[in-house]
């Protein structure tokens, strides 16, 4: 099975750049793990849906502060 990370800062970024992508490797059988640098309460609950949307089979948070919030 093919494993493929996506990395983005903030929180609908694996959307708008990467989700066609996603959707086509998870299509396929590969397992599709997102990792977000940033989040915030609001922004998480969205990223969940999104990604269960595009067949994300791990997402994962690391935490950091958005310095432009």
């Amino acid at each position: 099975m093919t494993t493929t990370v996506f990395f983005h800062a903030h929180p609908d970024d694996e959307s708008i750049f990467t989700g066609g992508t996603i959707r086509l490797l998870a299509d396929h059988g590969a397992r599709t793990v997102v990792v977000l640098a940033t989040g915030t309460a609001e922004r998480r609950a969205e990223a969940e849906r999104a990604c269960a949307a595009l067949g994300v089979s791990a997402l994962r948070w690391l935490d950091y502060d958005d310095s432009g919030l």
